[in-house]
């Protein structure tokens, strides 16, 4: 199989190789690093909440990365951006945070770990959507069909 792959990866594209396999390993391993780091901290902070020791910590941690790593590879195919998971993963972290102490609970919950797939999800997809719609509007503000609205 690997040679099959190792095939492809000739001189023929400036991209490195037939269909640019370079690249594309440089995605999926990127992607899956990133989202491998995620599903540490969310395997951490499921193993300390139970508060039972060392070893739920460490089993968690190995079971949040076991499956966010696959995440990270499925989501390498949609988006290349793995530094904008990360950030939007803690910046999700810190919206769990900010809501789970603003509702009064005592200790953060698991809105934290939620709020954490989320921003890590929108930083990796959310990014082109932003760019398309400032793209539209400013295209649509240039043409003249989108006017200022007076005293709103």
């Amino acid at each position: 199989m690997f040679a099959a792959i190792r095939m492809f990866d000739g001189p023929c594209n400036a991209q490195g190789g037939f269909f640019g396999w370079r690249r594309i390993k440089r995605r999926l391993v990127s992607m899956a690093v990133a989202w491998l780091f995620l599903g540490a901290v969310t395997g951490i902070h499921i193993g300390w909440r139970l508060n039972e020791g060392v070893l739920p910590i460490v089993s968690n941690a190995i079971a949040g990365m076991t499956v966010f790593s696959l995440i990270g590879v499925l989501m390498s195919f949609f988006a290349d951006r793995a530094e904008e998971s990360i950030i939007g993963g803690l910046c999700g972290m810190l919206v769990g945070i900010a809501t789970s102490t603003w509702e009064g609970a005592g200790e953060p919950g698991y809105a934290i770990n939620l709020c954490l797939i989320a921003g890590a999800l929108i930083g990796a997809t959310g990014w082109p959507w932003v760019y398309i719609i400032v793209k539209v509007v400013s295209w649509r503000r240039a043409r003249g069909n989108i006017r200022p609205q007076a005293g709103v």
